[in-house]
């Protein structure tokens, strides 16, 4: 054991201590972005796929002047909440980061994160983190995976890239993927190996399924219209590889696929966007309403809405909702979610910003606004936001540097962060989604 110093205090985790080349470390938490944290003299040392607990040797690779990367060459010592990896390709593929840890120490990581980002980089004393939502599956819980091609002994291969590389890992399987998926992904590598000439243009295959995942949609990237032929060529092999296993393959947007149980639940027709954990997606929504306590008749605005996913359920309460997207395919969708569903929701085509900037300017107001960001956040449209004047604001973010940046600026315009939840939409990897209520101050 290391000896206390002198206020009485003992690491976390062991020294690093040099041998031949490489080094021994102790991990001692999780990073944003699902690295290991350890030290080696005074620089901190991120080292993926390592536990907390773990003691490791590694290999420095990037290195600044006061941190670096390293590489696990061997774990010594297994940290208590490392676990076997189910996945072959665990490590070599960029998909997963944390299959090696146990999940109910994946969920804890997310919500110590969260609270860093939220104290360091929004200089915020938030309110309590409560505990992550669990997925309801651990597994088999992806229904739209994007893979890319690549090219291994003469063969096509499909899978996602190398971290930090454009290396393709060649998968038969995937266990984070719906199983309709997973079995695509197998008769897309049979494919490949049967005929390459057919992929050679096809940059990626994006597969996207729906609640049931009795149909699944397959369509490609291309690299020119050399590869117009494709899916045509393949279209008859495919299709009747996929009904041998019970599945009716899509090959073109347009049909609508079901994100939830029931008449009722919202339709995709093509490529928009939609969270790919439909199942907790119903957690998601709940929370979100629930914070939000739409009220009948109330004013609404919803920006970056998609397709609808929290509109229509705030517009199903009695709430009249507005909701703002640039990308046009959603708001296609979004109208067509609404004619089906009822309820009093416009969609209007539009920069988020911009959008709410010009309701401003024509003394809109409204008493709840729901804001779902890209990873990148929302830093141009938390500053228009007081102008609409909502008593509540609930921000969706899947990203908690930027929900941190965000809500600093809210802050700073007099709202006041009361409630903050992650969910976890993507066990066996760091993403982490929050749901967060501001309250106007004062």
């Amino acid at each position: 054991m290391s000896a206390p110093d002198r206020r009485g205090r003992r690491p976390v985790a062991a020294p690093a201590r040099a041998t031949q080349g490489p080094l021994v470390i102790g991990i001692e938490r999780l990073a944003a972005g699902g690295d290991g944290i350890g030290r080696i003299g005074a620089k901190v040392a991120f080292v993926p796929r390592s536990a907390p607990g773990d003691e490791v040797e590694v290999r420095v690779g990037e290195e600044r002047a006061r941190w670096c990367r390293a590489s696990v060459l061997r774990v010594l010592v297994p940290g208590p909440d490392r676990t076997a990896p189910p996945c072959p390709a665990f490590g070599a593929c960029g998909g997963c980061d944390w299959q090696h840890l146990a999940y109910p120490a994946q969920l804890t990581a997310k919500r110590s994160i969260l609270e860093d980002a939220l104290r360091r980089i929004g200089r915020l004393t938030p309110p309590a983190v409560a505990p992550t939502i669990p997925s309801p599956l651990q597994f088999g819980y992806r229904h739209r995976a994007r893979l890319h091609t690549g090219r291994r002994q003469g063969a096509a291969t499909f899978g996602f890239f190398r971290p930090g590389t454009h290396e393709v890992v060649a998968l038969e399987g995937c266990p984070v993927l719906h199983p309709s998926l997973d079995a695509l992904l197998g008769i897309l590598a049979a494919a490949g190996r049967r005929d390459p000439p057919a992929f050679a243009q096809v940059r990626e295959v994006r597969l996207d399924t729906g609640w049931d995942g009795a149909t699944v949609r397959l369509l490609t990237s291309r690299e020119s219209a050399a590869a117009a032929h494709f899916p045509t060529a393949l279209a008859r092999p495919l299709t009747q590889d996929a009904a041998a296993l019970g599945i009716r393959l899509l090959l073109e947007d347009g049909e609508p696929l079901a994100l939830g149980p029931g008449p009722d639940a919202l339709v995709t027709t093509g490529a928009t966007f939609t969270q790919v954990n439909l199942r907790q997606n119903l957690a998601l929504v709940d929370l979100t309403i629930a914070l939000a306590a739409p009220q009948a008749g109330e004013e609404v605005l919803d920006l970056c809405c998609g397709l609808g996913n929290l509109s229509l359920p705030a517009a199903a309460l009695g709430a009249r909702v507005t909701g703002i997207d640039l990308d046009g395919q959603a708001i296609i969708q979004a109208r067509e979610n609404a004619r089906r569903r009822g309820g009093d929701a416009t969609f209007v085509r539009d920069d988020a910003a911009a959008a709410a900037a010009a309701l401003a300017a024509a003394g809109r107001r409204f008493p709840l606004v729901l804001l779902n960001p890209p990873r990148t956040g929302a830093r141009d449209v938390t500053a228009v936001i007081p102008a609409l004047a909502p008593a509540r604001v609930v921000v969706v973010s899947c990203d908690p540097a930027t929900l941190a940046r965000d809500a600093a600026a809210l802050s700073a315009s007099g709202y006041r962060l009361d409630a903050v939840q992650p969910v976890d939409l993507f066990p066996q990897t760091a993403h982490i989604e929050t749901v967060a209520l501001f309250g106007r101050a004062g």
